[in-house]
Parts: structure tokens; C-alpha cells; sequence
């Protein structure tokens, strides 16, 4: 049976929350992508008895990174405690905590949504499914510059999700972590499906 449901966003507040934080294009798109990753692992795991709350799933694939633009320029704040604190304030506080993990994982995070949406996010650079190898590439390149403790942080976050990856997969028969580079998407808010 699957999980009972928290109070969740309908789309056009998720639409609202995107709009009223400036959330750009590109963000968008890469979180279209996000939600497509993720709702493709809960489907799996649904395949395979191992069921999650897929309003959850999708609500915070969606809002993981609402306040990424409008963190742009307030390189004091985190988006993903930025976040958590616009979803909680929309009256959303497990989703915003949701938003918070999306970044900083505890060690002990169960299989749940929270750890879907973590690991779909290390699938998707820009609006591209990739490896985790891949996505960390990209990551070590454009903020593996800064300093020691920047890197270790990166290295840290990489294996993490490594760790993740085999978590998930461990309960997911006859599939393998690079089939999500050829997924089709899930018909999300009225964004047609990718051919």
C-alpha cells in the first residue's frame, strides 16, 4: 500500500512559487528533467514492490531548486535552505525538508522520496540525463576551483551519491543505473513527452 499523503502543492502553486522566485528558464527545464528521473525510479521501484508516495516524488523533484535564482546574488544564503524555508512558509514543512536534503543528504536518509529526488538531481545536468560519473565531472570543473575544503565537499558529495545509486538499484530487478539515459518522459504539467 502506498505511503499516506502529506499536504502537498497542486501544480499551479508549484507553478506560482516558481514564478514568484524568479525562477529561470533553464531551472525550470532542469527540473522538469529531475521530476522525469525520479517519478522513473518510483515507477521501478513500484515495479518491485518498494512503494513511495509519488505526489511527494514529484512535488519535490519539481521545488528541490525553487530558490536557485533567486539565491543568485545572495551568495550568503543556500538555495536548498532557501528553499526549504519557501516551502515551509507556502505551508509545505515536510516537503521543504524535503528541498533541504536534496543537497545535504544525512548519512542514515532512508529509501524514500527525499532520496529519490537527492539522486535524480546527480542524474541531470542542465536538462541532460547523465552519469553520476558525468554530473560530477561538470561539477568538479565549474566549482572544483575555489578551495581544498570546495573539493573535498565535491569528492564527498560524489561518493555519496554512488552510495545512493546502489541503495536504490539494490531494490530495482532487471534494471541498471545508466538504463535512465534512455528514459522517456513522464508527461509532467503539461510538458509533452520527449521523443
Amino acid at each position: 500500500m502506498p505511503p499516506l499523503t502529506p499536504e502537498l502543492p497542486s501544480r499551479t502553486v508549484i507553478m506560482r512559487l516558481w514564478d514568484r522566485y524568479g525562477m529561470l528558464p533553464n531551472i525550470k527545464n532542469h527540473s522538469f528533467q529531475v521530476c522525469n528521473v525520479a517519478l522513473t525510479l518510483w515507477q521501478w521501484l513500484g515495479e518491485n514492490n518498494y512503494y513511495l508516495n509519488r505526489d511527494m516524488v514529484e512535488s519535490g523533484a519539481l521545488l528541490h531548486d525553487v530558490a536557485k535564482a533567486y539565491c543568485l546574488d545572495k551568495p550568503h544564503l543556500s538555495h536548498n535552505l532557501e528553499g526549504e524555508r519557501i516551502v515551509a512558509e507556502a505551508g509545505y514543512p515536510e516537503l521543504g525538508l524535503l528541498v533541504a536534503r536534496h543537497v545535504n543528504l544525512p548519512e542514515d536518509q532512508p529509501l524514500d522520496e527525499t532520496l529519490l529526488v537527492f539522486y535524480a538531481d546527480k542524474r541531470v545536468v542542465g536538462d541532460k540525463i547523465v552519469s553520476v560519473k558525468k554530473r560530477y565531472q561538470y561539477v568538479y570543473k565549474v566549482y572544483g576551483q575555489n578551495s581544498e575544503e570546495g573539493i573535498a565537499r565535491i569528492r564527498y558529495d560524489e561518493n555519496r551519491s554512488y552510495e545512493v545509486e546502489k541503495q536504490i538499484f539494490r531494490h530495482i530487478c532487471g534494471r541498471q543505473p545508466e538504463d535512465l539515459c534512455h528514459i522517456r518522459s513522464f508527461n509532467i504539467i503539461n510538458k509533452e513527452p520527449a521523443c
